[in-house]
């Protein structure tokens, strides 16, 4: 369901998107994006891609654990592998200086929109090559580094 209602989203964002432009691009293409390890799931990821524009929705991060870990901080950075090189797409995150636990406050999600670029030159890298990287820190400042594959569904692409 959580799906649906996110290709739901990105379609409604992306008619939103191309509203009130006058012109619709020769090209768009929307994506979703979603994965996990053990301890952590990135659900409901959004890539909207014109000829000129980009638009990316980090999505939600939750802990998979019972209880939540101890977090006082966190990056996500969403990263496109290229070459074998990683491609910073959009980076986030998240800190709690009252000592609670930063994955019981609902993060809203990040979003980057802009010129087209980077992953508009490489949409066919999308496809198994995107990543997400997190960084943690716990409230004795420990950190840790995991690095999540990424699922990509193609939800819609038009040409003219």
């Amino acid at each position: 369901m959580k799906r649906f209602s996110a290709m739901i989203g990105a379609l409604a964002f992306s008619c939103g998107l191309l509203a009130g432009c006058g012109e619709q691009p020769e090209k768009l293409s929307v994506y979703s994006f979603c994965g996990e390890n053990e301890q952590f799931a990135l659900e409901n990821g959004i890539i909207v891609l014109t000829e000129d524009k980009e638009v990316i929705t980090g999505g939600d991060l939750r802990a998979k654990t019972e209880p939540a870990p101890a977090v006082s901080a966190y990056i996500k950075t969403i990263y496109l592998l290229v070459e074998q090189e990683p491609v910073p797409l959009l980076t986030s995150g998240v800190e709690d200086k009252t000592g609670g636990n930063v994955f019981l406050v609902k993060d809203s999600p990040a979003k980057l929109s802009g010129a087209g670029g980077s992953l508009t030159q490489n949409e066919e890298h999308l496809e198994n090559n995107l990543f997400l990287q997190l960084e943690i820190t716990d409230p004795q400042g420990e950190q840790a580094s995991y690095e999540i594959p990424l699922e990509v569904t193609e939800i819609l692409t038009e040409t003219e």
